[in-house]
């Protein structure tokens, strides 16, 4: 064998291409036959197989870590590096916790052992001896990658027995002639990329800017955790799908389709009208240069669902497709829905689709949902609201149709915020003499929805440097027997101006219908006029801004909270997008259980009210003076009446007001 490595190292260049050429195309039966003495110049050492590579007893990868993978995992790792089949891509879709992106992973890993048993890899892969080939990772986060990707892949490194970590990266190369080619040396220190190994493969993370400035040429890209970056991490569909399209053609271009280079995409299902999903659902699955998995978590995941695996027995959804509503089916209704919506559930996971539907559809079913899109992914968020430092109503008010409209509402707040002086006279507890805006609801429907009420205010938060606002009351307007009274709502406004002495900035409703009621009250001098949430997504997104940053704070009421755990972010007919709430049947009882009571859910009435309140607020650019972190230790207290606000330094507002004026 020296003699034939002795022979191919005089070889020039393009000499080299021509043997190798001749070896990569022939058969795998003519290669063995006729060029087997070949092998041993184009390899170090014969490369594990797929399978092999999996065979503990080869020392790639322990026992121990080889246990915890799903038999899935295994199939399609063997099939996806099939030299038969050559894929050019490979996409992953379905439910979540399937283990995709540890497949991944998996590749990479197998890719650095194949990379280090090619004597000459630049040759192989027909690239300039200049260049280096790199593994791309796309990383609009780098934490996320960092936990999905690069964690894993250093605990197989570090587990396996067959790979030996150096601490500097200069010393790779000596170490890896000292320790000969049955080991793999590797450092986490790297020029370029996150690890420095002796084949010259760089493992790169970036994004799409990154990607046109790079050096190295691209063997494998892998875009995963797709649904995460674009919820979560500010991407966008277009952005990744630039991307995607761009590496695609640039492997194409630098290696062609020569064994283990690809593009690897994976997603969960997430959105039915995503341009991403749209596009590994109507093109890469029907591709045969694809190599595409869509499965439900019962199919990846068999041992979690032991009821179904031992009856058979499961429950119908209907997926909902926009114009039909995700619904659990009974039997009598399955015939009639359209028959691609219907999917047949395992019994033991009722409780999960019970609990969230379209959450449940995506994750476990592993189907898109509608043009529906929740609008606050995160519950922790909605929670981060409510403090209590502040009131509220924390159920629902009940104002009858027939009962006398004056001082009503008036009468059930009245010693709760507000402290009484000089025998008949009233003044807020908190921050008394700044700006209030409210918004309203209204319903007037003698069945049906109920009117959602709000006021708010702004205060400075001194550990922030920021603009709270602060939601004095928000909560919902109940019907009695005979509708909801519209007119104690009217007058609890004028009762609040008259004889608490609130300073109401403004006064804004939607609908036709609350013209009346702004009229009256602008006979009493109440700045009043109409305002919609439905009409621009701007009022909901800059409430979604406020959850964020944790500025928006308001005391507990159980229609504000499941009212915006119900928002979804839909597209109508004319593919408009606004907010809009879930479907399902409606409680408006409150059991008085806040963390399972479901009043307000599959509504937005309050939300709306808030969104409207706290948006008027915003556009009036009103600069605060009360301290929010004063006000609470003052409501903690509950001693004497505040009579005066709490105030910053003149010099201290002008600072602030620079930062905070930018907000808005």
């Amino acid at each position: 064998m020296a003699n034939l490595q002795e022979l191919y190292d005089k070889l020039n260049p393009d000499e080299r291409q021509q043997v190798l050429d001749k070896f990569l195309n022939a058969s795998e039966e003519d290669r063995e036959r006729n060029f087997a003495s070949l092998y041993n110049v184009i390899f170090k050492k014969i490369p594990p197989t797929p399978e092999e590579f999996l065979d503990p007893a080869n020392g790639w990868i322990s026992e121990k870590i080889l246990d915890t993978v799903f038999p899935h995992i295994k199939s399609d790792f063997i099939e996806i590096l099939n030299k038969r089949k050559n894929y050019e891509q490979v996409s992953m879709y379905g439910c979540t916790r399937q283990g995709k992106s540890f497949l991944a992973v998996l590749i990479i890993f197998y890719t650095i052992v194949w990379m280090h048993c090619l004597r000459d890899p630049n040759t192989f892969y027909k690239i300039s001896p200049m260049k280096n080939l790199c593994i791309y990772i796309l990383s609009f986060k780098y934490d996320k990658v960092y936990e999905v990707y690069l964690k894993p892949l250093y605990n197989l490194m570090q587990s396996s027995p067959r790979f030996h970590k150096v601490k500097q990266q200069d010393q790779v190369p000596k170490t890896q002639l000292k320790m000969g080619d049955d080991v793999i040396v590797y450092s986490k220190a790297a020029l370029v990329g996150v690890v420095t190994l002796a084949s010259g493969l760089q493992i790169v993370c970036g994004n799409d800017d990154e990607l046109s400035v790079i050096g190295a040429d691209i063997l494998q890209a892998y875009i995963s955790e797709i649904a995460f970056f674009i919820q979560s991490a500010g991407a966008s569909e277009d952005q990744i799908m630039r991307f995607y399209s761009k590496v695609s053609e640039r492997i194409t271009a630098t290696v062609g389709r020569t064994y283990a280079s690809f593009t690897y995409l994976d997603t969960s299902a997430n959105m039915a009208d995503s341009l991403i999903e749209n596009y590994i659902l109507k093109t890469l699955a029907f591709d045969p240069k694809v190599y595409f998995k869509s499965r439900t978590r019962w199919e990846a995941r068999p041992e979690l669902f032991p009821i179904y695996n031992e009856t058979g027995e499961t429950f119908t959804v209907c997926t909902g497709d926009g114009n039909v509503p995700a619904k659990i089916l009974e039997p009598h209704e399955v015939s009639k829905y359209p028959s691609h919506l219907i999917l047949n559930i395992p019994i033991d996971v009722t409780k999960e689709f019970k609990k969230d539907l379209l959450g449940s559809i995506r994750d476990i079913a592993g189907k898109p949902t509608s043009a529906e899109t929740k609008f606050i992914p995160h519950k922790a968020l909605i929670d981060n609201i409510f403090t209590d430092s502040i009131f509220n109503i924390e159920g629902i008010m009940t104002v009858d149709a027939m009962d006398h409209p004056d001082q009503f509402i008036w009468n059930i707040v009245r010693d709760e915020m507000f402290y009484r002086y000089n025998n008949e006279e009233y003044i807020l507890k908190r921050a008394p003499k700044e700006l209030r805006f409210i918004t309203l609801d209204i319903a007037f429907a003698v069945k049906g929805d109920v009117t959602g009420f709000a006021m708010s205010h702004l205060e400075v938060s001194s550990e922030l440097n920021a603009l709270i606002h602060v939601v004095d009351l928000a909560f919902a307007i109940g019907l009695g027997e005979n509708g909801i009274n519209i007119q104690a709502l009217e007058c609890f406004i004028k009762d609040l101006s008259l004889l608490g002495q609130v300073p109401i900035a403004s006064v804004t409703a939607d609908s036709f219908e609350s013209k009346t009621v702004l009229q009256n009250l602008a006979r009493e001098d109440i700045n009043s006029s109409r305002l919609s949430v439905d009409r621009t997504l701007d009022p909901y997104m800059y409430l979604y801004t406020c959850l964020l940053n944790n500025t928006l704070k308001a005391g507990k009421n159980i229609f504000l909270r499941n009212n915006l755990d119900s928002l979804y972010r839909v597209k109508n007919d004319g593919k408009k997008e606004k907010i809009d709430h879930s479907s399902g049947d409606r409680t408006n009882i409150y059991n008085g259980d806040w963390d399972t009571s479901i009043s307000g859910r599959h509504a937005k009435d309050v939300s709306d009210a808030v969104a409207g309140s706290i948006f008027k607020a915003k556009e009036s650019k009103e600069i605060p003076s009360v301290v929010y972190e004063t006000e609470n230790a003052k409501a903690a207290k509950l001693k004497a009446p505040i009579i005066t606000n709490s105030t910053i330094s003149n010099a201290d507002l002008k600072v602030l007001y620079k930062k905070l004026h930018k907000a808005f």
